[in-house]
């Protein structure tokens, strides 16, 4: 459970021209970004001045920054099973209840482990109970806080005007359309002219997204 503050994002590759088309655009150099993710987070603690010119400064010139930008997962388009199972992961709380145990021996003990990867091989470490509330509450985030966002075409500003794109309705999720086209059957039938098949939308979106 250790504090290791990081986004998750189901990013597009590419975009839609002004004709509709879906143009395939592959990420970057991600080293860069990972250089840019750092310069953006230190520029805004100076600004929030949580950190003075002088730390700043000496950040900036640490050899390994302990940011990194990772883009190996890859959601084929019309994968929607895929990607709510990737939404799902990202959304969700930072402990497993089914990797916990508690233990009375006297005093309780909860028993975490973690995952059996490369990575974390399986570790197992036991808490007392009050160490164990503290580690987890600086999880909890603030009041208020909105840790879930959205852009683009799926911002609610944007979202709203779904209707008046046809090149959007027609790779609109399908229970949107549901929602959306029911009411009217002049919309559905021009619904039903527009949808595309799985293949065309494969071949048109080669992967979305990854995260």
């Amino acid at each position: 459970m250790r504090f290791n503050p990081h986004f998750h994002c189901l990013v597009l590759e590419g975009g839609f021209d002004e004709a509709g088309r879906f143009v395939h655009i592959p990420l970057g150099n991600l080293h860069r970004m990972s250089e840019y993710f750092r310069r953006v987070i230190i520029k805004f603690f100076l600004k929030k001045e949580l950190i003075s010119a002088k730390i700043a400064t000496s950040l900036i010139n640490w050899r390994h920054s302990g940011f990194s930008v990772d883009a190996s997962v890859h959601i084929p388009a019309g994968s929607s099973k895929t990607r709510e199972a990737l939404s799902q992961y990202i959304a969700r709380p930072p402990l497993s209840l089914k990797k916990i145990s508690i233990e009375e021996n006297g005093e309780a003990t909860i028993i975490s482990y973690t995952s059996d990867n490369d990575f974390f091989k399986g570790k197992i470490e036991s808490f007392s109970v009050t160490r164990f509330m503290l580690e987890l509450t600086q999880h909890i985030p603030p009041r208020g806080s909105q840790y879930i966002r959205r852009y683009g075409l799926y911002a609610s500003r944007t979202k709203g005007k779904w209707p008046d794109m046809p090149r959007v309705m027609r790779l609109a999720p399908a229970g949107w359309k549901a929602e959306h086209l029911k009411a009217s059957e002049s919309v559905e039938s021009y619904y039903e002219e527009s949808t595309v098949s799985d293949q065309e939308s494969c071949s048109t979106c080669r992967r979305c997204p990854p995260g």
